[in-house]
């Protein structure tokens, strides 16, 4: 599930109803669950007990210029139905894309 982290903007009836659906999700239908957002996600979860214990926090660094990087946007463009090849995975466009971040 993206952008766990917006859970935050309701309000706590809309939290507690939302936590509930992935619950819901995990136990009854037997489904693993992924949830993915920004900093504030663990956040998120962290108002039920519950969720604190289903869920580890694990951090995906930031990708950075390599090969491996135009590797995977490579593969990318092989698999995705383009009318005409993008180049994603040339060296210059992923150079000026993928700067990063300030802080």
């Amino acid at each position: 599930m993206d952008e766990v982290h917006h859970l935050l903007a309701g309000g706590y009836r809309e939290q507690r109803a939302s936590l509930n659906l992935l619950k819901f999700l995990a136990n009854d239908l037997k489904i693993s669950v992924v949830v993915v957002g920004t900093t504030d996600a663990p956040l998120a979860l962290a108002s039920d007990a519950q969720m604190r214990s289903r869920f580890t926090p694990f951090e995906i660094p930031r990708w950075r210029e390599s090969e491996e990087l135009r590797s995977l946007l490579g593969g990318f463009e092989q698999v995705l139905p383009l009318r005409k090849p993008s180049g994603l995975a040339q060296r210059t466009i992923v150079q000026s894309s993928w700067q990063p971040a300030l802080g």
